[in-house]
């Protein structure tokens, strides 16, 4: 009967066990129903196991308490990015990282955006922004790649994609993306094997 404790109980399930962090913010919930960190925490689990509506009525919530806040921003970008909606996901993500970096993947997932949408210059700022807070990301590496591919720096290319295969030697994508740089500036042996 102890709100707090459900609250930390899932704080500590979320990144292992999604399933039993949920049931512990619904608990935690249940006792304190203006619990907005928890609420906002079920949303962006919710929003993870694709239960599209659960999360959108967590986020009614919680944008009632407080619309302009990033949180609330960052989980009604993912919510549209997850229904293909690129430009509402766009927007919210924007307001999401519009006063500091609180959530950090807002800047990943803006970058990938732009990229589907062909908007180098802006794809290539936001991957750059994300990677100097997470300079070992994987998937913002393989982006950040992929646009230097794109812009014909092939050497930055090589350079983002190399630890990415040296942490895991299976990932096809990240295989394909250095074999093309190694290729194109002529390391024909290398880029081959």
């Amino acid at each position: 009967g102890y709100g707090p404790a459900w609250s930390l109980l899932g704080d500590m399930e979320r990144q292992q066990n999604p399933d039993s962090a949920e049931k512990a913010y619904t608990r935690s919930l249940e006792l304190n129903p203006g619990n907005f960190d928890d609420r906002l925490k079920r949303a962006l689990l919710r929003i993870q196991a694709h239960q599209a509506e659960q999360a959108a009525d967590d986020i009614a919530v919680i944008s009632k308490l407080a619309p302009q806040h990033p949180g609330v921003q960052f989980a009604q970008g993912l919510l549209h990015l997850q229904k293909n909606e690129l430009d509402e996901a766009k927007s919210s993500l924007e307001l999401s990282v519009r006063d500091g970096n609180s959530f950090p993947f807002a800047l990943y997932y803006l970058a990938a955006i732009h990229a589907e949408q062909g908007n180098s210059e802006q794809a290539e700022s936001y991957i750059s922004k994300f990677l100097a807070i997470a300079p070992d990301n994987v998937a913002g590496r393989t982006l950040a790649a992929t646009l230097a591919l794109r812009a014909g720096d092939f050497e930055r290319a090589e350079k983002l994609v190399r630890p990415v295969v040296a942490t895991n030697g299976e990932d096809v994508a990240a295989l394909n993306l250095l074999a093309t740089a190694l290729l194109f500036q002529g390391k024909t042996d290398e880029g081959l094997d």
